[in-house]
């Protein structure tokens, strides 16, 4: 991918360059080709409003006691749950940070930007991310960055209009507006695919994949030299239709890196997802 990758917290922004790479709080921040025609990996406001605050991320625990019974089952062991805002009426789970997960408060945020040829700054992203195993690469100024291999959270939720068809609506525009980003920075796009599935408590979902490769340049060591699978996993969660975003670096055909996040891993967090309250 092409362009730049920003992250940041709510009390303060840093930029990173954002390619190949994944954009979340602390995700991967890649850089290339110019700031017009680049992503910029963000980290603050994803120009989304994020929504009322979400409780801090707490930590699942496995074995609970009968007396316990409100407590949601876990995924995997000593998993950690992301709450998604008081629309998103969810949240989802990723393993542990003995298995190379950390949780961002939540209002941090983690997503893409880019620029229009009029100036304007297009930008997508999750608040309050899991991200997983940074890496060190060099943005487009040849300074060394650390940036995700993966990341997991929920993006703004659209409105539920009743209509038979909201999930569908609410998942496919979410997709364009990701999409958008990465064709501003010029990267070679796969059209979506989607799937209908469900979450964990058997609430119908729809997915959308989305496979974006850098073209230019892709000098060993920089930041944009990896493509990206970008997976949104849209469902109603009541009033709204809540959507989880998971990214992950892949190779250009989409298939698992060495050193990537495995995708049966990224399929249990996308299957995670469940209703606080029956809608």
């Amino acid at each position: 991918m092409s362009g730049n990758q920003r992250s940041s917290a709510a009390t303060g922004g840093v930029a990173g360059p954002v390619a190949a790479a994944l954009a979340v709080l602390a995700v991967l921040a890649v850089v290339t080709a110019g700031v017009v025609a680049g992503v910029e990996g963000l980290g603050g406001s994803p120009g989304a409003d994020p929504g009322p605050p979400s409780p801090a991320p707490t930590e699942a625990t496995s074995g609970a006691t009968e007396e316990e019974t409100d407590e949601p089952a876990t995924f995997f062991p000593d998993g950690q749950v992301i709450v998604g805002d008081r629309r998103d009426n969810a949240d989802i789970e990723v393993p542990s940070v003995d298995e190379g997960w950390e949780v961002q408060a939540p209002r941090d945020v983690r997503g893409f930007q880019s620029e229009t040829p009029d100036g304007e700054t297009v930008s997508v992203g999750v608040t309050g991310p899991a991200l997983w195993k940074p890496l060190t690469c060099e943005d487009e100024y040849g300074y060394e960055v650390d940036s995700p291999r993966a990341f997991a959270g929920f993006t703004a939720p659209g409105e539920d209009d009743g209509e038979a068809d909201a999930v569908r609506r609410a998942n496919e525009q979410t997709t364009e507006q990701w999409l958008r980003v990465f064709r501003l920075a010029g990267d070679d796009l796969a059209d979506p695919s989607y799937d209908s599935t469900t979450i964990s408590d058997g609430t119908p979902a729809r997915r959308a994949r989305i496979l974006t490769v850098p073209t230019g340049d892709r000098g060993k060591g920089s930041c944009d030299a990896t493509a990206i699978e970008i997976s949104l996993l849209s469902f109603d969660s009541g009033d709204y239709v809540s959507t989880v975003v998971l990214s992950r670096l892949v190779a250009d055909d989409g298939s698992d890196l060495d050193s990537g996040l495995p995708a049966d891993v990224a399929d249990q967090v996308l299957a995670s997802p469940r209703l606080q309250e029956t809608p």
